[in-house]
């Protein structure tokens, strides 16, 4: 093997490598955030004003809290589909 074909397959393998660290980076922020803004969605508790005071509203709570949590798996769901297609006109 000569010299230029060890160079290209080095660097090949390099740039392999730098997507491969990349990706897995961008993963673990990703699981992070996610981790996040689930705290932040179990976290929420709406008030209401009754006679008796400032009480939580467990229903808007219900509510909003199964929303805000299909948001993100809706989005999840369709980036996936888009790398499929995406990798499908690489091939």
């Amino acid at each position: 093997m000569n010299q230029t074909a060890a160079k290209h397959e080095a660097d090949t393998f390099t740039q392999k490598l730098r997507k491969s660290e990349l990706a897995n980076s961008q993963a673990k922020a990703d699981a992070a955030s996610i981790k996040e803004c689930r705290g932040l969605i179990a976290a929420y508790a709406p008030t209401r004003t009754t006679p008796r005071g400032e009480v939580i509203n467990f229903a808007k709570q219900a509510v909003e809290q199964a929303r805000w949590n299909k948001a993100p798996r809706q989005r999840h769901r369709a980036e996936r589909e888009s790398a499929k297609l995406h990798q499908g006109r690489r091939s």
